[in-house]
């Protein structure tokens, strides 16, 4: 879609598919809890990634530790299973995004992807946000 104003100054707009689940490195945002989302703990930004593979395999970084493990994924839920990681000890900011990270990573969460966003909800409400890069044009 192409806007033109009064003066003839033009935008043109494209849609985007979204971000695949897997092959995606997804950069966590923002932690959920509930209804309320939060910042990451200061010092803590752009620390924790996670990676899906088609293999069934998720990968990352939780802030502190590198972790991998199993990722089954059944209509909007994925299921995580042996999850292991690293065992640095970090500073608390750190080690406390990576507790309420492996949080989430327990057991099976909810996931939704709208656009370049990826949430995942567990169980009992807690969750986080993450983004994917902008494509290259």
């Amino acid at each position: 879609m192409t806007l033109t104003t009064r003066t003839g100054d033009t935008i043109a707009l494209t849609s985007e598919p979204p971000a695949p689940l897997t092959g995606t490195t997804w950069t966590v945002t923002s932690l959920v809890s509930g209804s309320t989302a939060s910042s990451l703990p200061a010092g803590t930004e752009k620390k924790a990634r996670l990676t899906f593979g088609k293999d069934g395999s998720v990968r990352g970084t939780l802030g502190c530790n590198h972790i991998r493990g199993a990722a089954t994924v059944t209509g909007s839920t994925i299921t995580f299973d042996r999850i292991d990681g690293t065992r640095m000890m970090c500073p608390d900011p750190r080690m406390k995004l990576e507790r309420a990270l492996l949080a989430v990573l327990d057991g099976r969460a909810a996931y939704r992807i709208d656009h370049r966003a990826l949430s995942l909800t567990a169980a009992n409400g807690e969750g986080l946000v993450a983004t994917a890069p902008a494509p290259d044009r």
